[in-house]
């Protein structure tokens, strides 16, 4: 018998991701680290996490992946690589059937978040099998947070802060063996021919690149056509939206750019943040085909049954909306291998105060969280 839900942390080694460690393995919640072998992890970085797993072994691991040969843009590979190598280690070291990968600047402070997570997913499940098509790939519980239904910044953005599927499912989602992937490129996809798209980055984002990435890789093995959007997916039955901030999950961020006010991770005097908690008419105008603008916070997930109409049919307005222009940074390392000069302030470095690699205190895509 295996572990029934196992947390992978992934990202940088923050001051608030020991906290979360230490809170996880408080709980008794089997938990994986997954960061990077490289000069961002301070010898006290290294003695925290063997001390770690010396007095958590039976429910504590960490893996250190050596870098990619490119970081891609907004660190992408650097991000896959570290989710496909903590999820692998949750297979290996306790034969996890659940995975629940979170950003290393979060945290579910719920008490029996765990068991919740596990109940939620097996009850979406067998919703969705009624609706998903036979061999279809699937289903993965997503945050809503960053999910976009607009092709502006690539045809499947899906948010990555938090993601929940069975252990096999996440592991094609991020895997570094999808014959479409390309670890020697800092970008293994392009925006659709024709598409109006995001002027400050010239791929699409992170959180496109993964959806585009697994629905490439399962046409391709099932000899079927790719859904038309986020919206087809949805329908289909192989995704759906978490809702993070139900009472029960209590999920909170270290991000700096954390909308509502502030409350103590339990256990610990550092502050996190109820992040996107509400949309307001902020965001309702700055993301107006985000999920978290036209779907519903409904108990444990985010209700956007009421979309499947005539916008299903055409994966929802092709680009129509002209969104934020978010920047796409190319790593330092990156710009050196393939050339690139930094133009215009289309592409924008990413560095930790003093350090030249530029990628300490990236969580992912540009943002930062506080060492």
């Amino acid at each position: 018998m295996g572990v029934d839900l196992v947390v992978v942390v992934k990202g940088p080694l923050l001051r608030f991701t020991r906290e979360v460690l230490k809170f996880y393995t408080s709980r008794g919640l089997h938990t994986v680290y997954s960061g990077r072998r490289d000069g961002c992890l301070s010898p006290s970085d290294l003695a925290f996490i063997d001390a770690l797993d010396t007095a958590n072994h039976s429910i504590f691991a960490h893996v250190l992946s050596e870098q990619p040969p490119r970081d891609g843009y907004a660190y992408r590979n650097s991000q896959r690589e570290a989710a496909h190598a903590g999820i692998a280690l949750a297979v290996q070291r306790w034969a996890a059937r659940l995975v629940l990968v979170h950003r290393s600047d979060a945290a579910f402070q719920g008490e029996t978040a765990a068991r919740a997570f596990s109940a939620l997913y097996d009850a979406q499940a067998k919703l969705l099998a009624l609706v998903r098509p036979a061999g279809a790939w699937g289903p993965l519980g997503l945050s809503p947070f960053q999910t976009q239904f607009t092709d502006y910044f690539g045809r499947y953005h899906l948010c990555d802060h938090v993601l929940l599927g069975e252990a096999g499912e996440l592991l094609r989602f991020f895997s570094t063996h999808n014959p479409y992937y390309d670890s020697n490129r800092s970008a293994s996809t392009t925006f659709d021919d024709g598409v109006p798209h995001n002027q400050k980055c010239p791929v699409p984002g992170p959180e496109s690149e993964n959806g585009m990435l697994w629905m490439q890789w399962e046409a391709a093995v099932r000899g079927t056509q790719m859904p038309r959007g986020v919206l087809d997916l949805l329908r289909e039955g192989r995704v759906f939206f978490l809702n993070p901030h139900a009472p029960v999950f209590d999920y909170v961020s270290s991000y700096s750019h954390a909308i509502q006010g502030s409350l103590p991770l339990k256990g610990s005097s550092i502050l996190a943040q109820h992040r996107f908690k509400v949309p307001g008419t902020h965001l309702l105008k700055k993301e107006p085909l985000g999920a978290m603008s036209l779907c519903t916070p409904k108990d444990l997930t985010y209700e956007c049954s009421h979309l499947f109409g005539d916008h299903a049919s055409t994966g929802i307005v092709r680009a129509r909306f002209k969104g934020l222009d978010w920047p796409c940074p190319l790593p330092a390392r990156d710009r050196e291998l393939s050339g690139t000069v930094r133009k215009s302030g289309d592409l924008m470095e990413v560095r930790r105060p003093g350090d030249t690699s530029g990628h300490c205190n990236v969580v992912h895509g540009g943002g930062r969280a506080e060492r």
